[in-house]
Order: C-alpha cells, then structure tokens, then sequence
C-alpha cells in the first residue's frame, strides 16, 4: 500500500511568510493612517509624531524659573478709595525735538511712595494707556501701595509720534525726565519694541534700567536670545494659554536666567483684559516679591 500520504493542501513555507508578510504591513501601514498614534503623510510617505496642542507653560529652567499659578494665589487688599488719576501731556527731549507724551498716574491721597517701586505700564498696538484704567489696574498697582504710571507710546493716543527707530532712546528720555527709581516694566505685545531693546541691548546693566520686568508676549523676543543670558533682571513672564503666540516668546524669554511663568488660563493675546482678577493676581504676586 506504501506510506501515508498528506491528504491536505501542500503548503509552500516560502510563499506563506511572505503572505504574512504583506498582511502585516497592511495593518502597520493602517494604523498609521487611522489613528494609531502617528499622523502619516500620503504624498511624501513621510510619517511625523503627531504632537498634541500644550496649553501648559513650558517646562522650569534655571534661577527663579517655576511657574506662578494664579488660582493659587492670595486676593491682593481691596481698594481703599482714596485715589485718583492725574492726566496730563509731560514734554521730553528725544535727541533735538522736543516730545509731548500722554501720562497717566494714579495718586493715593495719603501715601508717601518717596521709596516705592514704579510700575510703569506700556500698551500693545490696538491699544492705549487708556485700557489700563478701564480694568482698573492703576488703581489696584496705587492702592497696593506703589507708584502707578501709563504712557501712551509715540504715534498713540495723543503722544508726538517720533522717529520709530530710537525706541529705547524714547524710553530712557521718558524715564529720566520723570525722575522715575525703582522701575517695574510691564509690556504687552507691540511694546516689546520698546522695552526689549532698552533693557537688553545693554543685558549686563540691565538691573540699572529697571528692578523689574512683566513681558506679556511681547514682540521681537527672537531677535535678544543671545543677550538674555547676561542679565540678571527679575522677570515675569506673562501669557495667555490660548495665545498661539505665548508659547515662542515665553521660550525666548526663559532664557533669562531669573524668571518666573505666569500662564493666565483660558485668556487670548490681551491676556490681562480677558482675565484682569488673575492678572492682577500674579502682578501683586510680583510687585509684593519685588518689594520685599
């Protein structure tokens, strides 16, 4: 009769694994495109680590670098309603010309802020010293017991415009013509034009100019990353989680060596006008640490 004889499919090892093979790429190749974890690119075949969008601050660094969460903070004192705003047009001399420049103040009756910090507040391009009153934040700064002063910028509100390409001249004239000491800065968005190359062309001597600075995404960070690291300024930076331009200068802007993040949650671009109450949070948090 002769031995057994396999009465099923003759199988070709060869062929199977290779038909394996392709099986498995196919299902690779589909979750790559489905959902798997990777987002893929069909015309270039290139796949790319799909990165999920962060709201959070990026992470700590170096020196004072962590980050001020606002909902953790203490209330700043209510008002004591005993202040009261000054306007008026200050004239300064910026090289030959003279500049008349809109100045905002706001005064407590019976505070003597011969030795306080200055807090002197920019404003961003759609915007004016004006915005600061309207939320009340002079009053706050005034009443926590600090000098309090907005400028509109040249060009803006009813200040002179002037030649845009002295910008930080235009701030040391102002600054020294108002006898200003003890100078805070805070600068949102377009003022960064201003602050960032009075403070930072010159890094090491930074802490002469100012005992504080408060960047609020502010603009041309990218263009002082090779001078932030000389400078020893206590810093705040300050953005909106929903500002898609936080994330770039908040990573310019941890490269100075002594700085704090304050994310404002769910705030835009003008982030202390979306969120005043947390705004003013992390700014007394500041100005309380500064003073001490």
């Amino acid at each position: 009769m002769g031995g057994l004889r396999p009465s099923g499919l003759h199988l070709n090892k060869p062929v199977v694994f290779g038909l394996l093979g392709i099986a498995l790429v196919v299902f690779v190749v589909t979750r790559l495109y489905m959902g798997g974890g990777l987002a893929g690119t069909a015309a270039s075949g290139v796949f790319q680590i799909a990165v999920k969008s962060e709201t959070k601050p990026p992470a700590a660094g170096r020196g004072m670098d962590h980050v001020v969460n606002a909902s953790l903070l203490e209330s700043p004192p209510a008002f004591a309603a005993d202040a009261a705003s000054q306007e008026e047009q200050f004239k300064i001399t910026l090289g030959d010309k003279a500049l008349n420049v809109h100045v905002v103040q706001m005064i407590r009756r019976k505070a003597d802020v011969t030795n306080a910090l200055t807090v002197l507040f920019l404003h961003g391009a759609s915007f004016t010293s004006k915005n600061w009153l309207d939320i009340k934040t002079l009053e706050h700064v005034a009443n926590w017991g600090y000098r309090a002063i907005a400028i509109d910028l040249p060009g803006y509100g009813t200040t002179d415009l002037t030649d845009e390409s002295q910008p930080a001249d235009f701030l040391t004239a102002f600054i020294t013509a108002m006898g200003m000491k003890k100078v805070v800065i805070v600068s949102p968005s377009m003022s960064g034009s201003y602050s960032l190359p009075y403070l930072f062309k010159e890094p090491k001597s930074s802490t002469e100019r100012a005992v504080g600075y408060v960047p609020v995404a502010p603009v041309k960070t990218g263009e002082f990353r090779q001078q932030y690291a000389d400078s020893q300024l206590p810093t705040l930076i300050v953005y909106g989680t929903k500002d898609r331009r936080g994330d770039t200068t908040t990573r310019d802007l941890m490269l100075l060596p002594k700085h704090e993040v304050a994310p404002i949650d769910g705030a835009g671009h003008a982030c202390y006008l979306d969120k005043p109450d947390d705004f003013h949070k992390v700014l007394f948090y500041f100005l309380k640490k500064l003073s001490s």
